[in-house]
């Protein structure tokens, strides 16, 4: 069991803590520095990596004239209006009876649980 301690460095491979009086070996030192060393240079390559991947990229999209109306309220709107579901009153009776009954069950499960407790 760990107690105190300050975490140093970290990764897949090994933990190293600083903990009081007890200082890091100069072996154990150099191969921290070595490490750390060893990540930036990979970092660096990776970074230069796609860099260059993102300078290859071309962009051939002209931007149109006519506005977008895709995912607008008034698109939305009109699709509602040619395709929706019209409801009636007896669709809506039943929808406010199908709530009454949901809220009721739930409403009576509540109950039971606090008759339980």
């Amino acid at each position: 069991q760990l107690t105190g301690g300050t975490l140093l460095s970290r990764n897949k491979d090994y933990l190293v803590f600083y903990r009081g009086k007890n200082f890091l070996s100069a072996e154990v030192t150099e191969a921290l520095l070595e490490r750390e060393r060893l990540a930036k240079t990979l970092q660096d390559e990776e970074e230069r990596a796609r860099w260059r991947a993102s300078l290859s990229v071309t962009s051939d999209v002209q931007p149109s004239a006519e506005p977008h109306t895709a995912g607008t309220l008034g698109e939305t709107l009109e699709a509602s209006a040619r395709w929706g579901k019209k409801l009636d009153e007896r669709d809506k009776k039943m929808m406010k009876r199908a709530a009454e009954k949901a809220r009721h069950a739930d409403l009576v499960r509540k109950l039971e649980n606090k008759m339980v407790l």
